[in-house]
C-alpha cells in the first residue's frame, strides 16, 4: 500500500524512512523518489524508443506521478491529461483490449478543488462533491472511491470536484490523503494534477509520489518561479533534489529576443528534464473537443513530445525502483567492536 502521510498527523508531515516501533500501527511506506541515485543523463528528450511502454501488473507497486506548475497557464493540466491518456492507451494496446467502464488502469486526480479544469478538458461531469471531501477519512475505501469516479471514453478514470469558491479551504486534508491512498491501491497508474497555490495536502501528495514534474514556460518570470518553488520543495522534503523541471510551450527555433535552452538552464540553475513543444492550435482544438491531444491528433508534435517525455519518466522511475529494491535487499554490515 502506498502511504502518503500518517493518518493521525497533519498531512503536511510526510513519512520519513526509519525503524518501525512496536506501538506503530501503520506500515513503513516504500522508499520515495527523494532517495534516488543521481541522474547522469543530461540530454533533453532523447531519441524515442520504438518499444512499447511497460505496464504494471497486479504484483507491481502502483506508480504515482505528480505534475504542478510554477505558475498558472503553463499547461500542467493538459500534460496531466495527455500523460494519463498515453498510459491508458499503452495498456489497452499491450493487452489487446478496449476501454470498458470499471476496468480502467489509469486514474487522473485533479487536486485543485476550486479552480481545477481536468473535467472541463475532458468534457465530463465531476464525481466528487464538497461533502465527500469533508467526511471522515476512515470512511474512504475502494467502494466509496469507485463511486466518486468519472470516466472518459478514452479509458481514463477521473477523480475531480465541481469548481466552487473556497472549496480548497473547506475540504478535510486527511480525507484527500485517504482518497490518494485508496486510488493507488486500485490503479496501477495514478496521475496527480496539483494546484499552483500550496495546499495543506500538497506536500503529502508530492512526498508520496514516485515522480514529480514541475512545469514552466520559456519566460523569465516563470523560470524564476520554478527555480524558487523547486528549492522550497526540496527544503520542505529535506532533500537536496526535489523535482524535475519540464519546459512546456518550448520552441526549438529561436527568433529575435526569444530565450534559448541554455538561457533557461542558467536562469533555473539546474538541468531541464524534458521539453514539450508549443503547439497551441492543436492543444486548443483538443480541449474544445473534450479529448486528449493524442486521441484527436496522434501524429501532432505535442502528442509525440508528450510520449517521449513519458518514456523518459518511465526510465527514471524504473531505475529508482531497481535502486530501492537493491537497497532493501542489501545485507546489513555490522562493524566489529
Amino acid at each position: 500500500m502506498k502511504i502518503f502521510s500518517r493518518r493521525n498527523d497533519d498531512p503536511r508531515e510526510v513519512w520519513q524512512e526509519g525503524s518501525k516501533s512496536d506501538d506503530e500501527t501503520l506500515m513503513i511506506p516504500p522508499c520515495d523518489i527523494w532517495d534516488t541515485p543521481p541522474d547522469k543523463t543530461s540530454e533533453v528528450n532523447s531519441t524515442p524508443h520504438e518499444t512499447s511502454l511497460p505496464i504494471a501488473s497486479d504484483k507491481t507497486p502502483s506508480q504515482c506521478w505528480a505534475f504542478l506548475g510554477a505558475r498558472g497557464g503553463v499547461g500542467t493540466t493538459t500534460l496531466s491529461v495527455e500523460t494519463a491518456f498515453h498510459l491508458a492507451k499503452n495498456h489497452y494496446r499491450q493487452t489487446q483490449s478496449s476501454p470498458k467502464p470499471g476496468q480502467e488502469k489509469v486514474c487522473l486526480i485533479d487536486l485543485d478543488f476550486e479552480t481545477g479544469s481536468v473535467s472541463h478538458h475532458l468534457d465530463i461531469e465531476p464525481g466528487l462533491r464538497l461533502e465527500d471531501l469533508s467526511n471522515e477519512p476512515t470512511r474512504i475505501d475502494a467502494d466509496l472511491t469507485r463511486s466518486f469516479i468519472s470516466r472518459h471514453k478514452s479509458g481514463i478514470a477521473v477523480l475531480a470536484a465541481p469548481n466552487m469558491i473556497g472549496t480548497n479551504l473547506k475540504v478535510n486534508p486527511h480525507t484527500v490523503v485517504a482518497i490518494l491512498e485508496s486510488a493507488c491501491d486500485m490503479f496501477p497508474h495514478v496521475i496527480l494534477d496539483l494546484p499552483v497555490q500550496w495546499q495543506s495536502w500538497s506536500l503529502a501528495a508530492l512526498g508520496g509520489s514516485d515522480y514529480v514534474g514541475l512545469l514552466s514556460d520559456l519566460t523569465i518570470p516563470s523560470l524564476h518561479l520554478a527555480r524558487n518553488k523547486r528549492a522550497q520543495i526540496g527544503l520542505l522534503l529535506e532533500r537536496k533534489k526535489s523535482c524535475d523541471i519540464i519546459l512546456n510551450k518550448y520552441e526549438r527555433r529561436s527568433f529575435g529576443n526569444n530565450l534559448r535552452l541554455p538561457d533557461a538552464q542558467k536562469a533555473l540553475q539546474c538541468e531541464i528534464f524534458g521539453t514539450v513543444c508549443n503547439d497551441a492550435q492543436t492543444v486548443h482544438e483538443a480541449i474544445n473537443c473534450g479529448d486528449p491531444v493524442g486521441n484527436l491528433r496522434k501524429d501532432s508534435r505535442y502528442a509525440k513530445d508528450s510520449r517521449k517525455l513519458i518514456e523518459k519518466i518511465f526510465e527514471k522511475t524504473k531505475t529508482t525502483l531497481e535502486y530501492d529494491m537493491q537497497e532493501l535487499a542489501a545485507p546489513v554490515q555490522l562493524k566489529r567492536a
